[in-house]
């Protein structure tokens, strides 16, 4: 590489650094801004709203890709979607409920 190149690829790498730095950091810069200057209830309702419903709209959005590009050729993704819900209905416990649906559906493609 050459010096130009070799800069470019550096000033690529501290972009995309700051960048992302700044992204994780921004919840908690929202959160410092508001507690500061939310002397009433009313001004801090939307932080309330979102920690309502940020974690289940993301979570829909997700499930909506990840089925979106499926052909109806199998019922095992579809299974494995059902057993992740129900686990996490029985249990409320996110990671047993991913690995243990993610193992049902391995398995299933694998075996039959």
């Amino acid at each position: 590489m050459n010096g130009s190149s070799s800069l470019h690829a550096l000033a690529l790498v501290v972009i995309s650094a700051a960048v992302i730095i700044l992204l994780r950091a921004t919840p908690f810069i929202v959160m410092a801004v508001t507690r500061k200057s939310s002397k009433d209830a009313a001004e801090a309702k939307w932080i309330k709203v979102a920690e309502k419903w940020l974690s289940p709209v993301m979570i829909a959005f997700l499930v909506l890709y990840s089925y979106s590009g499926l052909e109806l050729r199998t019922v095992w993704p579809y299974l494995a979607g059902a057993v992740v819900v129900v686990l996490q209905l029985l249990f409320r416990n996110g990671l047993v409920s991913v690995l243990v649906g993610t193992a049902i559906y391995m398995l299933a493609m694998n075996l039959v």
